[in-house]
């Protein structure tokens, strides 16, 4: 069994913890082609005695960051706050997850005698189309907005829901206002300094 995973053996040189690249199916596969016909558990357990077993990548790392990155979070904060201070817009904006329209199956409940039957399978091609939602949120109002689109997530997009936003709803808002702080990061967390990459316009 060893010679069979050799060249599929990859591993931390720290712990000793090994895991495999190849499936049970094909290890299977291998050892009946050289005369050792096993089931599937034994060589589970045969690989697991090893401390070899099926792993999954694992996020521990961390890059070494640049040594200005918080510079610029620091001065989006700045305008931010002057922003909000003077009465001026700012707002932020998101692509969400594109959505598949038709007969597909979503979390959640609704009130109803029977439940609604649903597709097995979220196959692309058994849907009508696609929405593709993008979110705008005021932050001084506290106000969130979601623009549909149904082509595809490109620049051209997002400026034409920006733009629908300030016709029908900013404008009104904040009739007076000279500039609009646009804020498109991922994601804000507890201290209201981004720590990710971000793209921040004015």
């Amino acid at each position: 069994l060893k010679d069979l995973v050799a060249d599929e053996v990859a591993g931390d040189p720290q712990n000793g913890r090994c895991w495999i690249r190849r499936s049970l199916s094909k290890l299977q596969e291998g050892l009946i082609q050289k005369g050792y016909p096993l089931c599937r558990e034994t060589i589970r357990g045969l690989l697991s005695k090893q401390n070899t077993r099926p792993r999954s990548n694992f996020k521990r790392l961390v890059a070494n960051p640049h040594p200005d990155r918080d510079v610029q979070f620091q001065y989006i904060q700045t305008q931010r706050k002057a922003f909000q201070a003077a009465g001026w817009p700012v707002i932020s904006v998101d692509a969400k997850k594109k959505e598949l329209i038709g007969l597909f199956r979503n979390p959640g409940q609704v009130w109803c005698g029977q439940s609604q039957s649903v597709y097995m399978h979220d196959f692309p091609t058994d849907a009508r189309g696609h929405a593709l939602p993008y979110g705008i949120y005021d932050l001084l109002h506290h106000q969130g907005y979601v623009y549909v689109g149904q082509s595809a997530e490109t620049p051209e997009f997002a400026v034409d829901a920006i733009v629908r936003w300030w016709k029908y709803a900013g404008s009104k808002q904040y009739p007076d206002a000279p500039e609009l702080l646009i804020l498109a990061d991922g994601g804000v967390p507890m201290g209201g300094v981004p720590q990710d990459g971000n793209n921040n316009f004015r």
